[in-house]
């Protein structure tokens, strides 16, 4: 049972924190000044790009590092975008995780943009998005942008393989765990181990008056040797009548006493207050102590004597 709930603990330590996603404005935005930064020229293609509430396309093309070249940025939080070329579909680098773009593509060849449903199908556009291969003398130099020219080197494209959407990951993951948990409690029911060994049980079984005995026993003999060395030290102290009540444990007893029946009445005819959250460590103490006196001088039982003890120290 400990390792299912550390596979599952694991587990949720690497699922992602929720974090604030660029919205397309800011996206678009975002490749236009890189376009400007880096090209030496350039031209938006309103007529190759796509607007629309599921997604956004823009392509633009002209002269970086002295070659002729487009770039794309699509912006979608429900489809994935490729490049098809007759070698293959190939994927834009990923920006964020609504977002792909790639700044400057060589133009030596043509390309078909292909936009993906989140099952890996093609969805279909409007209109089909070419982009056909051309040299620089086929640019109108009149009717482009002059940019920056601070080119970078070349971004690479990978060949394109399904990414299954995250959430579809997620719920293939819970099921994956807790198939493997259900098959690990079906073997250990079958094995009879670990809970469902009966002798395991009855060992995993807490004898709680022992343990509250043995605390007991433990809290008031630190408490009686912290009492006594408070004394030896502070012999210069005035000691409250209670403590030499306390120190007379054992002295002048009779074997057998009666039996107190209203314990608390007792403790209050000494002068306690048995209103045990008003009480400080020290009286708390004192309380104790008397409380074992009566304990071993058998004026008490053993099961009042911890029902009074607990009632003392419960917080």
């Amino acid at each position: 049972m400990k390792l299912m709930l550390s596979i599952w603990l694991a587990f949720l330590a690497l699922i992602p924190i929720t974090e604030d996603l660029p919205n397309a404005e800011d996206i678009q935005n975002v490749f236009l000044d890189t376009v400007d930064d880096e090209y030496q020229q350039y031209q938006i293609l309103n007529d190759l790009s796509y607007y629309s509430t599921d997604l956004e396309l823009i392509v633009v093309r002209g002269i970086y590092n002295n070659l002729p070249c487009y770039g794309i940025s699509f912006y979608s939080d429900k489809f994935d975008v490729v490049i098809s070329t007759v070698d293959g579909l190939y994927s834009l680098p990923q920006t964020s995780k609504r977002s792909s773009s790639i700044i400057a593509l060589k133009a030596e060849m043509t390309y078909e943009i292909v936009v993906l449903t989140d099952k890996g199908e093609e969805y279909k556009l409007p209109k089909t998005i070419l982009l056909s291969k051309f040299i620089n003398d086929d640019l109108n130099l009149n009717e482009m942008t002059i940019g920056k020219n601070n080119f970078k080197p070349f971004q690479k494209v990978d060949i394109y393989t399904y990414r299954l959407p995250f959430y579809k990951s997620l719920i293939i993951v819970l099921i994956s765990i807790s198939s493997l948990c259900l098959v690990m409690i079906i073997i250990m029911f079958i094995m009879k181990k670990g809970f469902f060994n009966k002798e395991k049980r009855k060992q995993g079984i807490l004898d709680i008056r022992s343990i509250l005995e043995a605390e007991t026993e433990d809290k008031a003999n630190d408490v009686f040797d912290d009492i006594k060395d408070s004394i030896m030290a502070n012999n210069d102290n005035v000691i409250d009548a209670k403590a030499s009540i306390v120190e007379e444990k054992y002295e002048d007893e009779e074997a057998h006493l009666e039996e107190i029946e209203d314990l608390k009445g007792y403790l209050q005819s000494l002068g306690f207050i048995t209103d045990y959250n008003v009480l400080s460590e020290e009286e708390k103490n004192l309380v104790m102590l008397e409380l074992m006196k009566l304990k071993d001088t058998k004026r008490i039982s053993l099961k009042k004597y911890y029902e009074e003890t607990y009632q003392l120290w419960k917080k």
